[in-house]
C-alpha cells in the first residue's frame, strides 16, 4: 500500500497474486522493490502503476499441460481462489485467466488443441454438488462452467483427473464415477461401474486411444481395451505398501509407476508382470515422464529429480534447482518441457531435462560388418553433439561419458539388448564446464574410446 498524504488515505498498488507474505521494501531514485516469502519479487514506480512481479503465484500449482511449445496452461490448489494460468510463448509469462472466489479450487488441466482448454476442480464450501467444470475455446481468454447433465446428487464427491484424447474424445475421473465425452464435451456420459472393482479405489486415468488406458488408485492399477466398458485389475497392494502417486505408459504393453518413499515399478508386458525399481531416495515420487523405453525423468518431494537412460535400472539424481515439492511434469514432441509444484515452482527445459537422445531404430536397413564408434560432431561444441555408433549384431551395449581423471560423468545409453545397425545419440552438456571429456563405448567384450571437447 501507499499513502502520498502522511497516512490519511492509502491506495493499493497490489494484493499479490497468491498468499505472499512480503518482508521488506525500499527505493532508490524513484524506483520500488518489495521482496517477500517464496522467491516473491515486485517492482514498480509511483508515476507507472504496472506492477512487474517475480512471481506468478505463491499458491501450490496442481498440474500443467501443453499442448505445444508455445501453448500451456496451469492450475493452483490449496482449497481456496482456485486459478488458471495460461501462455502463449512457452512460459517466458503467464496470465491469470480466471480465479475462483472463496473455498474453490482446481485439480488438473488438459489443452486439448490451439484453442481448446479443460480444468476441474472442487468447490470445497457447498455440502451439495462440488463439480466444477470449466472449459475454454479462445486459448484461455475466457472461461465457461459446464453442466456435465450429471444430476445434482451425484455430484458430491472430488474431481480428479481430465484427459482428452482429441478435441472430441475425452474423459473425466471424479472420485466415483468416470465421465466420457465424443462430442467435445457438448454432453458427458457417465460409464457404468464394473462389478469387479470400484471407482473410489482409483484416482488417475491415462488413455493411449478412445479404447486402451490405464487407470490407478493408491494400491491398484487396472487396464481397459474397451473404452472403459470393462477393467482387469494389474497391479495391487497390500495396504501396508506406498501409494502409487503417478503412472506413464508408453503403450498397452510399456508403463512406470512412481510410490512414496521412493519407490517404483515397471512393467513390459501390460502388466502381467511388474518388477521393482531401485531409485535409492526415499523422498516421495510424485509424477514421471518418459520418452522411451529406456530414458525418462521422475520428480518428487525435495526437488528431487531422477534420470534413467537404461529402463531403471539406474537412476541420476539432481536436487540442485529447489527443496520445494514437485507436483507434475508435462513434456512436448520437441524436447520442451515443464515441472510445476509447491508454492507457484515452475521450471522448464528445452532439451529434455539434459537426457541424451537416441535413435530407437537403426538408422538404416543395412546390417554392418564390424563395430565402430565415430568421432563426435560438431567437435568442439556447445551444448549438444552427436555421436554414431555402430554394431553388426544384437548385443549388450553402453555409451558414457569420462572426464580425464576417468570419473565417470553420464551415462548416454545402457541397453541390454540392442539390435544390429546404426544408430546415433545426442549429447548435451549444458552443466558440464568447458574442458576435453572422453566418451567410451562398450558392446559385449569390445571397448572403444574417443575424446569430444566442449568450449562454452
Amino acid at each position: 500500500m501507499h499513502s502520498s498524504d502522511d497516512g490519511a488515505t492509502w491506495e493499493v498498488i497490489s494484493d499479490g497474486s497468491g498468499p505472499i507474505t512480503w518482508y521488506d521494501i525500499d527505493e532508490f531514485e524513484g524506483n520500488w522493490l518489495a521482496v517477500g516469502a517464496s522467491g516473491a519479487t515486485a517492482s514498480f514506480t509511483l508515476t507507472d502503476d504496472t506492477l512487474n512481479s517475480g512471481l506468478i503465484t505463491g499458491f501450490n500449482i496442481a498440474d500443467v499441460s501443453f499442448i505445444n511449445e508455445s501453448q500451456g496452461a496451469f492450475v493452483t490448489e490449496e482449497r481456496v481462489h482456485g486459478k488458471i494460468f495460461t501462455t502463449t510463448d512457452g512460459g517466458a509469462t503467464w496470465e491469470n485467466n480466471l480465479t475462483l472466489q472463496g473455498r474453490k479450487d482446481f485439480s488438473a488441466v488438459a489443452y486439448v488443441d490451439n484453442n481448446n482448454i479443460w480444468a476441474i476442480g472442487t468447490d470445497h464450501y457447498t455440502g451439495g454438488s462440488v463439480w466444477l467444470v470449466y472449459h475454454s475455446s479462445d486459448q484461455g481468454a475466457t472461461w465457461n462452467k459446464i453442466d456435465t447433465g450429471i444430476a445434482e446428487h451425484e455430484k458430491t464427491n472430488n474431481l480428479e483427473d481430465v484427459q482428452f484424447i482429441d478435441a472430441q474424445i475425452g474423459f473425466i475421473k471424479a472420485e466415483d464415477m468416470l465421465l466420457k465425452t465424443t462430442d467435445g464435451g457438448s454432453t458427458w456420459n457417465a460409464i457404468t461401474e464394473p462389478n469387479n472393482i470400484s471407482y473410489s479405489d482409483f484416482e488417475m486415468i491415462s488413455f493411449q486411444d478412445e479404447d486402451n488406458g490405464w487407470m490407478s488408485g493408491q494400491e491398484m492399477i487396472a487396464s481397459t481395451s474397451d473404452g472403459g466398458t470393462t477393467w482387469d485389475i494389474q497391479y495391487e497392494e497390500d495396504g501396508f505398501g506406498p501409494e502409487i502417486t503417478g503412472m506413464h505408459f508408453l503403450d498397452s504393453s510399456t508403463g512406470y509407476v512412481t510410490m512414496e518413499r521412493g519407490d517404483m515399478i515397471k512393467t513390459t508386458d501390460g502388466g502381467e508382470n511388474w518388477t521393482e525399481l531401485s531409485t535409492f531416495t526415499s523422498f516421495d515420487l510424485n509424477d514421471l515422464h518418459f520418452f522411451s523405453e529406456d530414458s525418462g525423468l521422475v520428480i518428487g518431494d525435495g526437488g528431487r529429480i531422477l534420470k534413467t537412460v537404461d529402463g531403471g535400472a539406474n537412476f541420476e539424481t539432481d536436487y540442485s534447482l529447489t527443496q520445494k515439492n514437485f507436483h507434475a511434469i508435462e513434456f512436448t514432441g520437441n524436447g520442451s518441457g515443464w515441472i510445476v509444484g509447491e508454492k507457484g515452482t515452475i521450471y522448464s527445459t528445452s532439451n529434455r531435462g539434459g537426457i541424451a537422445t537416441s535413435t530407437e531404430e537403426p538408422l538404416s536397413s543395412a546390417i554392418p560388418v564390424d563395430i565402430q564408434l565415430n568421432q563426435n560432431y560438431p567437435n568442439p561444441f556447445n551444448p549438444s553433439t552427436n555421436i554414431r555408433y555402430q554394431i553388426p549384431s544384437s548385443s549388450t551395449v553402453s555409451l558414457k561419458v569420462y572426464d580425464m581423471l576417468g570419473r565417470e560423468v553420464v551415462t548416454l545409453l545402457n541397453r541390454k539388448t540392442q539390435p544390429a545397425g546404426e544408430y546415433e545419440v545426442t549429447f548435451n552438456a549444458g552443466n558440464l564446464s568447458s574442458g576435453m571429456y572422453l566418451y567410451r563405448l562398450e558392446v559385449n567384450q569390445t571397448v572403444i574410446t574417443k575424446k569430444l571437447t566442449l568450449i562454452k
